[in-house]
């Protein structure tokens, strides 16, 4: 009877199971931007748009596809597979291919595919176990398109994992920094023709902590520790190379803290950073977690304050900004000191309960001082005029139609250095001055 009864049990258990797995959820995401634009050269123009703004200054068709479903469900127990294809192209023609040698390409990639499980700690059930790869706990300015914290790649980790006040996260991400010259290194001449690119693993172990201070408020501390293949020196086809010609790049080190405040007119947050070696160049020009493998920069540091949120005014005049200066010293063998400040603000207005009209103006200006005692300066400055039509109230209210004008100045202009407003009519010019006239569709679901 005991056996018969162990039996039933397991047949119970197996059909639950089956139940459990045979009825999953199914979820829906998505993100897309495309329209069409008239510039001087008859096409649709961008410039520095992570610097002077992006409304009005985007010139690519860019479509993110997130497909994902919870495959398993008994009480707090949560199995979920997620998944996200992506899609951009300059949006010249129809019928744009993957094809190398076809003009009209457009770029597909697989940007997640994971498997988090939720629930499998008794202690503390909000903690999240996942494998894949993952955008991970991004962090981003949206009106520059900017990420300042983005570690995404393939990976695994423990996240919301509750300490005290708040939640620990761990993840080890691996990304990878592409087109690394190398040589062999048993060849006579040491001068020789460098063989074509090598690709070099970087390893990313992250820490982050966040909690709730007090009311309205919300910190976030994090370390992020980046490790590429242990030695410049490796193996390809059974013989030794040298990678990024003999760069022998150090293990890097990014900081990370922030606090945002709810307030009786909006809200705003407060970004310090602080970045050496390989990741230092993330102050002052680059966005995510980039590392450099191209530069001696073993010896380079970098800072980074930024400050951005949204003003509420009245109940229908509003302002979104952004401001931040970053400064990197040491970043190669010729450079001293680069610095990069930016300030771009979107004061809308709403006119009636489905439309708004927008300004938005950004400067930048990086400067650039070598060794040598030669000073780089770039600046630019964007302005731009936009009416919108969205289904609610709020600057990120999508979906979102705008027809806007922009214009653009470029006073870095040098065309022989190729500096300033890029041509898009394959004439390879360069402009001071330029504008565009367009439309814009933009979602989020």
């Amino acid at each position: 009877m005991r056996k018969f009864s162990l039996i039933a049990a397991a047949v119970i258990s197996s059909v639950y199971a089956a139940s459990a797995l045979a009825t999953p959820t199914f979820d829906f995401h998505g993100y897309f931007r495309s329209g069409l634009g008239l510039s001087k050269d008859g096409s649709q123009t961008s410039y520095q748009l992570k610097n002077v703004g992006r409304l009005g200054n985007e010139k690519d068709t860019y479509a993110e596809l997130e497909f994902g479903s919870e495959l398993f469900k008994k009480g707090d127990l949560s199995f979920y597979v997620d998944s996200m294809v992506s899609m951009t192209s300059d949006g010249a023609n129809d019928g744009e291919t993957t094809s190398k040698t076809d003009k009209d390409k457009a770029d597909f990639g697989l940007r997640q595919l994971n498997l988090q499980i939720k629930g499998l700690l008794d202690f503390d059930k909000d903690a999240v176990l996942w494998a894949g790869k993952r955008y991970y706990q991004r962090h981003d300015i949206h009106i520059i398109d900017y990420k300042y914290w983005d570690v995404s790649g393939s990976g695994a980790g423990l996240e919301y994992l509750s300490l005290g006040p708040g939640k620990l996260s761990l993840a080890w991400v691996r990304k990878q920094s592409n087109d690394i010259d190398y040589r062999y290194d048993d060849m006579e001449d040491a001068n020789n023709v460098w063989a074509t690119k090598k690709s070099v693993n970087v390893n990313f172990f992250d820490a982050r902590y966040a909690l709730s201070p007090w009311e309205g408020g919300w910190a976030e501390f994090g370390v992020d520790y980046a490790v590429p293949r242990g030695t410049t020196r490796s193996e390809n086809n059974g013989r030794p190379v040298v990678i990024a010609k003999g760069y022998d790049i150090d293990n890097s080190l990014m900081l990370t803290a922030l606090l945002s405040q709810k307030h009786n007119y909006g809200w705003n947050e407060t970004v310090l950073q602080f970045s050496n070696k390989g990741l230092a160049h993330h102050a002052v020009d680059s966005d995510g977690s980039w590392f450099d493998h191209w530069s001696d920069c073993n010896n380079a540091k970098g800072y980074n304050i930024i400050d951005h949120g949204d003003l509420d005014f009245t109940k229908d005049f509003h302002m979104t900004y952004v401001a931040s200066y970053g400064y990197a010293k040491d970043l190669s063998e010729t450079i001293d000191n680069k610095k990069l400040a930016k300030f771009v603000v979107r004061p809308w207005y709403q006119l009636t309960e489905y439309t708004k009209a927008y300004v938005e103006a950004g400067t930048y200006v990086q400067s650039t001082k070598y060794l040598s005692g030669d000073k780089d300066v770039e600046r630019g400055h964007k302005l731009t005029l936009a009416y919108a039509i969205a289904p609610d109230i709020g600057y990120k209210a999508r979906p979102e139609l705008r027809f806007f004008v922009s214009y653009l100045h470029a006073r870095d202009f040098n065309p022989e250095l190729k500096k300033g407003i890029q041509s898009y009519d394959d004439t390879n010019k360069y402009y001071k001055r330029d504008y565009c006239i367009g439309v814009q569709a933009e979602a989020w679901w």
